[in-house]
């Protein structure tokens, strides 16, 4: 089938799917919280430092932070609560005990907690979710005997819709980056590109020609569909290493999910297992990738209040293609989409588009 569907939703009306997003990033949570705690008070905190990939990912990102900032955290870590009320109360519930030993997973009876998975993951709910989820445009061919060889990622524009808070004195300056996975699954640093400073309400950055961040190798081998992802961040006055942080989080997470569906097992396990460690695509590729890109945004805008960051949540901006001749209704170029940031009491808006090369 020679057809290529893009997506880029922000949010989804999937009562299972969000059920396990918000599961998995409340467990990150604790675990983050348990991993700073344990660096600050290792008298009282006794897990073993480093136990948490995404806490030590975390810890690393603050150790980068001024000298100011970092200094105010260590206070807060010390002397305030970091839970927020709901995230306390799913600890109590669930018996999560962040001084113990153990990591927070291991205190929770994984299998038990995500059985729910159990009576939805299937073939027809992955083609149903994938139907939902790449539901912007379905592009017909004209490819023929075209080949495709390589895919672009390029940026049109950055717009400061509303520039972060506060707003006077100063202006933002920002920089773009983060993650991405090819159609084998393999995921790589989008590295870091300088986008501009004086950002101002209704200010915008233009490429001309569009500047591709990404380019992707096609890869014959295997079945269609397969799909393309970038995990794409912003980041106000960063310091450097932001999109290594992205990057860092985005392998904690696949790792707690790859862990999820080891604990529950049996078929749905198995497959979800699979498509995790990038041994199957098509719609549970798809299914995995949006719950990656979920979490990531959830797990970065909770750091972001935590730590006080100036990173806004990555956005995941996808492409299916149903065969390697598929083209964008004949033409080498998708539609124009956005991605929107809005986070720091700002939004900014930035145009891509992918590319085909044959």
């Amino acid at each position: 089938m020679e057809t290529i569907r893009l997506g880029n939703a922000a949010t989804l009306d999937d009562q299972v799917f969000n059920s396990l997003v918000k599961k998995v990033t409340d467990i990150l949570k604790l675990e983050i919280l348990q991993e700073l705690q344990v660096r600050s008070q290792p008298t009282v905190f006794k897990m073993k430092k480093g136990a948490s990939k995404a806490g030590t990912a975390v810890a690393n990102r603050i150790a980068k932070m001024p000298a100011n900032r970092k200094a105010a955290f260590e206070t807060r870590v010390k002397t305030t609560n970091l839970m927020a009320p709901e995230l306390h109360s799913f600890a109590v519930l669930k018996g999560v005990d962040l001084r113990a030993t153990k990591i927070a997973s291991a205190q929770l009876n994984l299998k038990s907690e995500f059985a729910f998975v159990n009576t939805t993951f299937n073939e027809a709910y992955y083609q149903k979710f994938t139907e939902k989820y790449l539901g912007v445009q379905l592009l017909g061919n004209v490819g023929g005997a075209l080949v495709n060889k390589s895919l672009r990622f390029n940026v049109h524009s950055v717009k400061c819709v509303d520039e972060t808070n506060p707003e006077w004195p100063g202006s933002d300056e920002i920089a773009m980056g983060g993650v991405a996975l090819d159609d084998a699954k393999k995921e790589s640093i989008i590295s870091e590109v300088f986008v501009g400073g004086g950002f101002d309400d209704g200010d915008v950055k233009s490429y001309n020609p569009a500047k591709t961040i990404k380019q992707f190798a096609f890869t014959s081998a295997g079945t269609f569909p397969k799909s393309f992802a970038v995990f794409l961040a912003l980041s106000e006055k960063d310091g450097g290493g932001f999109a290594s942080f992205i990057k860092d989080l985005y392998d904690a997470i696949k790792d707690k999910l790859q862990l999820v569906f080891t604990a529950v097992g049996g078929a749905i396990g198995t497959a979800v297992g699979a498509a995790i460690g990038g041994t199957v695509g098509g719609p549970i590729g798809i299914v995995v990738g949006a719950a990656v890109g979920f979490i990531l945004g959830a797990l970065v805008e909770w750091i972001v209040g935590l730590i006080q960051d100036d990173t806004f949540a990555p956005q995941v901006a996808i492409v299916e293609f149903g065969s390697i001749n598929a083209t964008f209704n004949g033409s080498t170029n998708s539609p124009i989409q956005t991605l929107n940031y809005i986070d720091h009491g700002g939004h900014y808006q930035l145009r891509y588009s992918w590319q085909i090369a044959s």
